[in-house]
């Protein structure tokens, strides 16, 4: 998959040893000129120093995708600086709230949906007019395995995430005229630091029911690429052996 040369967006791209950095690392390593964008300064800047120490080129953006002017203005700087966005990842969110329903608060609900589903609404929102002015680009949204099987205990994280789904759908049959293609992946339990530590899986769980860093990234590395031109309003699930 040559990707050399392209201008990618990873927004929640800051934790260290989470799918964000690993990503963000991969596409560097295909010659990708990488935007590091996510809540935390320092941490961005961690992982945009880090592929430049490696002879990559990239930036660290402090965003919070919540917030419109943070998203207009990641854009704008990436404009700026590599003069076009050709893919946009939106990874941004993640599972904070693990209760049932009948003890969830409203903020619960609010900040889980907010987290997980306005940042890619805003972020995609606002990377529609360089693509579609290049005539062509590329956006992959984070969906999840709950969004497609809902688990116990996770209902505002399950529901952004079918939501998800259905603006990926939505996305993709409002950009077609523009070559713009929109897919997701649908990751299962990821072989990640933080939630390696959080779940402590055993070995035999490990092996059967959660994938890796890499596998994740190849899907995603896949649907950045040209291969993967006219496929659009997909969703690709990627569950390891934990099918």
């Amino acid at each position: 998959m040559d990707l050399s040369g392209r201008v990618v967006i990873v927004t929640g791209a800051s934790r260290q040893g989470q799918m964000g950095e690993h990503l963000a690392q991969a596409f560097a390593g295909r010659g990708v000129s990488v935007v590091v964008a996510a809540r935390t300064e320092a941490n961005v800047a961690r992982v945009a120093e880090g592929i430049k120490a490696k002879g990559g080129r990239a930036i660290g953006l402090q965003v919070d995708g919540t917030v419109e002017a943070d998203v207009l203005r990641m854009v704008d700087r990436t404009l700026q600086a590599y003069k076009r966005i050709d893919v946009l990842v939106n990874l941004a969110g993640g599972l904070t709230r693990y209760k049932p329903v009948a003890e969830m608060t409203v903020r619960d609900w609010e900040e889980e949906l907010k987290n997980n589903l306005t940042t890619a609404f805003l972020c995609s929102r606002a990377a529609i007019k360089p693509m579609a002015d290049a005539k062509y680009g590329k956006i992959i949204n984070f969906a999840s395995v709950g969004g497609l099987n809902p688990m116990a205990q996770m209902a505002p994280y399950n529901c952004a995430k079918a939501a998800i789904i259905a603006l990926t759908k939505t996305l993709a049959l409002e950009l077609k005229k523009h070559n713009i293609y929109v897919n997701a992946v649908a990751p299962g339990l990821i072989q990640t630091q933080a939630n390696l530590e959080a779940m402590k899986p055993s070995p035999e769980d490990l092996e059967k029911k959660w994938v890796s860093r890499e596998a994740v990234a190849n899907a995603v590395l896949f649907l950045a690429s040209r291969a993967s031109d006219g496929i659009t309003g997909q969703v690709i699930p990627v569950m390891g052996k934990g099918i």
